[in-house]
């Protein structure tokens, strides 16, 4: 991935041959360049956008076509800034008044032939002393007034993932954002994601710290890789008796929440982590609780449409996943870390038997308990054939 740096240049690049009132030009002069031009550029079209529609629905209701396009450009602009800096760890914030008033003009604005003014439209306030954009500056404020940078993991289409060094401790530390774009109830449901989490303690759980309420986002353990980058770069090194140590770990913080009243939902090979030490020792995190919900509660309210990475071809409806849906899922991972491949099928002897056992369409046949379902692992042998061996790639 580019650097921050990169990026920022590359969506400022656009304007940077753009004139700028100096009214403007010294609002943002605490902001870093090229970001301070950027936004003091945005400030004042978006001024004279918004002026000439006061004026427009105070003469005949009819916004130009030219202006139209115009605005329905800036406020894409302005979307796409927020969505892309977000990535390299830079909030950019539109005050809210102004923001409002763009999402309202989005209802009625057209790319052809101008759009028309509704009847009801109030005039509006244009801020020309004030600043409308301000950000966070890519780093986080971890203790009185130290600033770490932060670095992106990755991203999903609820959040994104970055990390940063704490210095002071000498450990990385992993900070999940929620999106711009997601809606009051999507924001709820993250909140309810680390407020969960937070109630956790397990080896086998990735521990929350805080919550950030201002910028929407979390503190939390980080971990080195997920299982499935794990087991690509070691599969044909890790040994079978090291993969039975990870499936037990695996089902041990899967028991866990379960004996907590916890479905996870959204068990995959990518939200299981892997936290990594000296010489080769590792330990298994589950993470990302965001379908997770209390067995016979309504912390989430999901709907009805199938949700999460692997899918029980036995659920017929999302609102009616329970236990044996969740063993399901289990069975995938299983299958997974003993084959180091993707799907059913890669398993032999009595690791299949318990992956069938676990996935098997009638639900009567599967696990009853995940802790069932460990005493099985455990007792398993590795056989006489792959004894030491690596699985096969």
């Amino acid at each position: 991935m580019a650097s921050a740096e990169a990026i920022v240049a590359d969506l400022a690049e656009p304007y940077i041959a753009m004139p700028v009132q100096a009214r403007f030009a010294s609002l943002y002069e605490d902001e870093a360049a090229p970001l301070d031009h950027v936004f003091a550029v945005q400030h004042g079209r978006l001024n004279e956008l918004l002026g000439f529609m006061n004026t427009k629905a105070r003469q005949n209701g009819h916004y130009n076509a030219d202006a139209s396009r115009d605005l329905l450009s800036y406020i894409r602009s302005i979307e796409e800034m927020g969505h892309v800096l977000q990535r390299v760890g830079i909030d950019v914030e539109l005050r809210s008044d102004y923001r409002e008033r763009l999402e309202y003009c989005e209802t009625f604005l057209a790319e052809s032939y101008g759009s028309e003014i509704p009847s009801d439209y109030e005039q509006f306030s244009l801020e020309r002393y004030e600043k409308i954009f301000s950000t966070g500056d890519g780093s986080v404020q971890a203790r009185g007034t130290d600033q770490y940078p932060l670095l992106l993991v990755g991203e999903g289409s609820y959040a994104i993932v970055h990390r940063y060094l704490d210095e002071h401790y000498g450990t990385w530390v992993a900070v999940k954002t929620a999106r711009r774009t997601l809606s009051p109830q999507e924001h709820a449901r993250f909140k309810q994601e680390f407020d969960l989490l937070k109630r956790l303690s397990f080896p086998y759980v990735v521990q929350a710290y805080r919550f950030d309420d201002e910028r929407s986002r979390y503190f939390m353990e980080y971990c080195d890789v997920t299982l499935k980058g794990y087991l690509k770069e070691m599969n044909n090194a890790l040994g079978w008796s090291a993969r039975k140590r990870i499936a037990l770990q695996f089902l041990y913080g899967l028991n866990y929440l379960h004996r907590k009243d916890v479905l996870h939902r959204d068990l995959s090979v990518s939200n299981v982590l892997i936290k990594k030490y000296d010489l080769g020792a590792v330990t298994v995190k589950l993470s990302d609780f965001g379908l997770s919900k209390l067995q016979d509660s309504d912390l989430t309210r999901t709907g009805s449409s199938m949700k999460g990475t692997v899918v029980d071809p036995t659920l017929e409806s999302f609102k009616k996943y329970g236990l044996p849906n969740e063993i399901y899922g289990a069975g995938h991972i299983l299958s997974f870390i003993f084959s180091g491949r993707m799907g059913l099928g890669g398993t032999v002897g009595p690791v299949q038997r318990i992956v069938q056992r676990c996935t098997d369409h009638d639900l009567r046949k599967r696990y009853r308990s995940i802790a069932d379902l460990i005493l099985e692992v455990e007792a398993l042998t590795p056989p006489a054939s792959e004894l030491g061996a690596p699985a096969p790639a």
